[in-house]
């Protein structure tokens, strides 16, 4: 799998698993800035992060606009070789951050 497209589908399924935590915890929703960018990250995942950031920061962001950084911890953590959308899927999200940029 090239990996534009592996990254394209990892943030699809960080996407995913973010509207599920914000629907299942409302006090994190609470948290969260009105109008944010939201840039899905993957702990112990730099190079995902790195064309997370990339992508989601090509466009300007608007004037008062928030850009937060929510961060996945995965159990059972994965070594980047081994990171695929589908084992994220089965992961269990052990903790998810929300961070302010």
């Amino acid at each position: 799998m090239k990996t534009a497209k592996k990254y394209e589908e990892i943030n699809a399924t960080l996407a995913y698993l973010f509207n599920k935590a914000m629907s299942e915890n409302p006090e994190l929703m609470e948290t969260l800035p009105d109008d944010a960018v939201v840039i899905m990250q993957l702990e112990g995942y730099e190079s995902f992060n790195d064309w997370a950031k990339g992508i989601s920061l090509k466009r300007p962001v608007e004037t008062g606009q928030q850009v937060v950084y929510a961060v996945f911890r995965l159990k059972p953590r994965l070594a980047p070789r081994q990171i695929t959308p589908r084992r994220i899927a089965s992961s269990r999200v052990e903790d998810l951050e929300l961070q302010l940029a």
